[in-house]
């Protein structure tokens, strides 16, 4: 089945929700579920973030979610060692252009805004 971001963005998970509305909380402009991907990337890997934050002007930094998994899922339902290395390799080469937050997805969004203020004044380095 292949991955369809319009669909994430009109039918949001309730941890993106949340995301969302701490983002609109702190008042940060950002892009829903943009597709951030190296020149040169492969089609075939999933190269879409849950959120770009534009901090200052011209700068982004990503946040994405800690856990590789839904909540809804099952253990047994994990994914294979293939999959976890290339989201592996996906947040290393983020990383590599981008400053990226990992956030837990069991977060109310009260929570999630003091994370990302954190996270900003750090990048800021006030």
């Amino acid at each position: 089945m292949r991955y369809n971001p319009e669909e994430r963005t009109t039918f949001p998970d309730f941890e993106d929700r949340n995301l969302w509305d701490a983002l609109d909380a702190i008042g940060l402009p950002y892009d829903k579920i943009p597709k951030v991907a190296p020149p040169g990337a492969g089609m075939r890997e999933n190269w879409y973030v849950t959120a770009r934050v534009w901090y200052d002007e011209g700068k982004a930094g990503l946040i994405e979610w800690l856990e590789w998994r839904g909540l809804r899922q099952k253990s047994g339902n994990q994914l294979n060692a293939q999959s976890r290395r290339m989201r592996e390799s996906r947040i290393a080469a983020w990383r590599k252009e981008y400053p990226v937050l990992l956030l837990r997805r069991v977060r109310t969004p009260q929570q999630l805004e003091f994370d990302i203020k954190k996270w900003l004044t750090e990048l800021k380095g006030e």
